[in-house]
Protein backbone atom coordinates (compact mmCIF):
# COMPACT_ATOMS: atom_id res chain seq x y z
CA UNK A 1 0.00 0.00 0.00
CA UNK A 2 3.21 2.74 -0.15
CA UNK A 3 1.24 4.10 -3.13
CA UNK A 4 -1.82 5.05 -1.94
CA UNK A 5 -2.74 8.03 -0.22
CA UNK A 6 -5.53 8.33 1.57
CA UNK A 7 -8.06 11.76 1.32
CA UNK A 8 -10.51 12.72 4.18
CA UNK A 9 -13.83 12.57 1.47
CA UNK A 10 -14.57 12.98 -1.56
CA UNK A 11 -17.55 15.72 -3.68
CA UNK A 12 -19.69 14.51 -6.28
CA UNK A 13 -21.59 17.16 -8.17
CA UNK A 14 -24.34 15.69 -10.51
CA UNK A 15 -25.88 17.52 -13.64
CA UNK A 16 -28.38 19.38 -11.77
CA UNK A 17 -25.76 20.54 -9.64
CA UNK A 18 -25.98 19.06 -6.20
CA UNK A 19 -23.35 18.74 -4.16
CA UNK A 20 -22.93 15.00 -2.15
CA UNK A 21 -20.12 14.65 0.22
CA UNK A 22 -18.82 11.32 0.63
CA UNK A 23 -16.71 9.85 3.37
CA UNK A 24 -15.11 6.71 4.27
CA UNK A 25 -18.01 4.37 5.84
CA UNK A 26 -20.69 5.24 3.58
CA UNK A 27 -23.13 3.15 1.75
CA UNK A 28 -23.32 4.53 -1.85
CA UNK A 29 -24.33 3.06 -5.31
CA UNK A 30 -21.56 4.16 -7.86
CA UNK A 31 -22.98 3.81 -11.58
CA UNK A 32 -19.19 3.83 -14.13
CA UNK A 33 -19.79 4.90 -17.15
CA UNK A 34 -19.27 1.17 -18.84
CA UNK A 35 -23.00 0.90 -17.45
CA UNK A 36 -21.72 -1.11 -14.44
CA UNK A 37 -22.77 -0.84 -10.86
CA UNK A 38 -21.71 -1.38 -7.70
CA UNK A 39 -23.33 -1.09 -3.87
CA UNK A 40 -21.45 -1.41 -0.71
CA UNK A 41 -19.36 0.64 1.90
CA UNK A 42 -16.93 3.42 0.66
CA UNK A 43 -13.63 1.31 2.32
CA UNK A 44 -11.04 3.86 1.27
CA UNK A 45 -10.15 7.18 -0.83
CA UNK A 46 -6.80 7.56 -1.86
CA UNK A 47 -4.02 7.73 -4.99
CA UNK A 48 -2.79 5.20 -6.65
CA UNK A 49 -0.14 4.95 -8.98
CA UNK A 50 0.53 1.73 -10.77
CA UNK A 51 4.72 2.13 -11.31
CA UNK A 52 7.32 4.55 -10.13
CA UNK A 53 7.54 6.65 -13.19
CA UNK A 54 3.68 7.01 -13.65
CA UNK A 55 1.21 9.68 -12.71
CA UNK A 56 -1.06 8.92 -9.11
CA UNK A 57 -5.12 8.50 -10.02
CA UNK A 58 -7.66 8.72 -7.98
CA UNK A 59 -9.78 6.37 -6.76
CA UNK A 60 -12.17 4.70 -4.22
CA UNK A 61 -12.58 1.22 -2.82
CA UNK A 62 -15.96 -0.11 -2.24
CA UNK A 63 -16.45 -3.37 -0.17
CA UNK A 64 -19.16 -4.96 -2.04
CA UNK A 65 -18.95 -7.90 0.29
CA UNK A 66 -22.66 -10.46 0.22
CA UNK A 67 -21.59 -11.89 3.71
CA UNK A 68 -19.22 -11.88 6.25
CA UNK A 69 -17.56 -14.99 5.52
CA UNK A 70 -16.13 -13.62 2.23
CA UNK A 71 -14.70 -10.41 1.27
CA UNK A 72 -14.62 -8.69 -2.36
CA UNK A 73 -14.17 -5.03 -3.30
CA UNK A 74 -13.63 -2.96 -6.07
CA UNK A 75 -11.24 -0.49 -6.57
CA UNK A 76 -12.74 2.16 -8.82
CA UNK A 77 -11.02 5.44 -10.98
CA UNK A 78 -13.03 9.19 -10.38
CA UNK A 79 -12.47 9.50 -14.58
CA UNK A 80 -14.53 6.20 -14.40
CA UNK A 81 -17.52 6.96 -12.16
CA UNK A 82 -20.62 8.56 -13.56
CA UNK A 83 -22.93 8.56 -10.77
CA UNK A 84 -22.33 8.08 -7.24
CA UNK A 85 -25.03 8.07 -4.34
CA UNK A 86 -25.66 7.23 -0.72
CA UNK A 87 -27.50 4.13 -0.81
CA UNK A 88 -31.11 5.12 0.75
CA UNK A 89 -32.06 1.58 1.89
CA UNK A 90 -28.46 1.21 3.86
CA UNK A 91 -30.51 3.26 7.47
CA UNK A 92 -33.18 0.81 7.74
CA UNK A 93 -31.25 -1.71 9.58
CA UNK A 94 -29.86 1.07 12.19
CA UNK A 95 -33.33 1.87 13.38
CA UNK A 96 -33.59 0.53 16.63
CA UNK A 97 -36.96 -1.73 17.67
CA UNK A 98 -38.72 -1.67 21.27
CA UNK A 99 -38.58 -4.56 23.55
CA UNK A 100 -42.64 -5.00 22.42
CA UNK A 101 -41.88 -5.09 19.10
CA UNK A 102 -38.89 -7.42 18.65
CA UNK A 103 -41.34 -9.93 20.84
CA UNK A 104 -43.84 -9.51 18.86
CA UNK A 105 -44.88 -13.10 16.85
CA UNK A 106 -45.35 -12.73 12.74
CA UNK A 107 -48.16 -14.89 11.80
CA UNK A 108 -48.49 -16.01 8.50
Amino acid sequence: MANIEALASIKFTDNNGNENTFTKGDSVICCLKDKTRYKGILAFIGQYQDNDGTEPFNVICIDTSKSKMSYSSEIVKFTDIDYICKNPLSDIRKVTMSKDWQDRKTSL
